[in-house]
C-alpha cells in the first residue's frame, strides 16, 4: 500500500497499479487499496477502471465521503436521469454528514444542473462559493448555469467574479467559451490572452491550441 501511494505521488502510475493490486491480492476487501486504485486510474486516464474501483470502495466503506463525492461527480457526467438522480442522492448524503464541505455542494450542484433544476443548482453553487471564497470553481459553475438558463448578463457578471477570485487558465478559458457562444469575438481575444498569460505547463499548450482554433474559425 505504502509503496503504491509513493509511486502514485511520483506519477509512476503503471508501477503504482502493480503495487496496489499486490496489496489486494493479500486482502481483496481492503477498502483503502480500492480507493487508492480509483485515484490512480483516474489520474492515469482510465475512467472505466477508476469507476469500478470507486464502486468497490463504497461497497466496502460507505462512510468514505471523498469517494462518495467523486462517485457523485462521475455519475453527474451522464445524461441519464437515473444516473443524475443517483448522483444527487450521493451528494445529499455527504452534505447531510458534512454540510460545510464545498466539494459536496459542487457535486450536488452538478447533479441538479444535469437534471435542469437550475434554481436549486444555483443555490448549491452559491453555497459552495460561500464555503470556499478563494476557489473560483463554484463561481464558474454558477455562471454556466446562468448561461444555460438564458441569463447572459448574470452569467457574464459571475464569470468576471470568478476571474477576480482566481484569474487562472480555467477561469479565462470558461469566460472565452461563454463569449464565443455569444459571438462577442473582440472580447474573446482578451479572454484567450488572459488564458495564455496565466497558463503553465500542459495548460499553456492547451491555451495556445484553443486560441489557435478560435482564430482559425474567424479565418485569422
Amino acid at each position: 500500500m505504502q509503496r503504491g501511494k509513493e509511486l502514485a505521488e511520483q506519477q509512476l502510475y503503471e508501477d503504482a497499479v502493480i503495487e496496489l493490486h499486490s496489496a489486494l491480492a493479500i486482502d481483496p476487501n481492503h477498502a483503502d487499496a480500492h480507493w487508492q486504485l480509483a485515484l490512480v486510474y483516474r489520474d492515469f486516464g482510465d475512467p472505466r477502471r477508476a469507476f469500478w474501483e470507486l464502486q468497490e470502495t463504497l461497497r466496502l466503506d460507505p462512510d468514505n465521503l471523498q469517494a462518495k463525492i467523486y462517485y457523485s461527480r462521475t455519475l453527474a457526467l451522464s445524461s441519464s436521469d437515473e444516473a443524475l438522480t443517483d448522483a444527487l442522492e450521493a451528494a445529499d448524503e455527504v452534505v447531510a454528514e458534512d454540510p460545510t464541505n464545498p466539494e459536496a455542494q459542487i457535486a450536488r450542484g452538478r447533479a441538479l444542473q444535469g437534471l435542469r433544476r437550475f434554481t436549486d443548482a444555483k443555490a448549491a453553487f452559491l453555497e459552495a462559493a460561500r464555503l470556499a471564497p478563494d476557489d473560483a470553481e463554484p463561481l464558474r459553475r454558477l455562471a454556466n448555469v446562468h448561461r444555460l438558463a438564458g441569463e447572459d448578463d448574470d452569467a457574464e457578471r459571475v464569470f468576471r467574479q470568478a476571474i477576480d477570485v482566481e484569474g487562472d487558465f480555467h477561469s479565462y478559458i470558461a469566460f472565452a467559451a461563454f463569449l464565443a457562444g455569444a459571438e462577442r469575438f473582440d472580447d474573446v481575444d482578451l479572454a484567450f490572452e488572459g488564458a495564455v498569460d496565466t497558463a503553465e505547463g500542459e495548460q499553456a499548450v492547451e491555451a495556445y491550441g484553443l486560441y489557435a482554433g478560435f482564430l482559425s474559425t474567424q479565418e485569422r
